[in-house]
């Protein structure tokens, strides 16, 4: 189990997201409870999933954090 980067493709309702892994791999994306209707998450956002098994299929994992916009521009450098 691993930290990995995701894309959000989709809000699947309440707190789960519909994610897309680096390798291609579709999973769910929980967001903590603790962040529910605090946080936004929309699609094609990018975020580190927590634990994320190399066979999951289902829950992927929790969202840990989300990348802003100025996160990103700094590693695509």
């Amino acid at each position: 189990a691993s930290d990995t980067f995701a894309r959000i493709t989709s809000n699947m309702g309440g707190n789960l997201f519909a994610a897309e892994l680096p390798d291609g791999r579709k999973v769910q994306a929980k967001l903590p409870n603790k962040f529910h209707k605090m946080i936004w998450v929309r699609p094609g956002d990018i975020v580190v999933l927590d634990h994320v098994q190399q066979d999951a299929e289902v829950l992927g994992g929790e969202i840990r954090l989300i990348l802003s916009k100025d996160v990103l521009k700094q590693l695509s450098k």
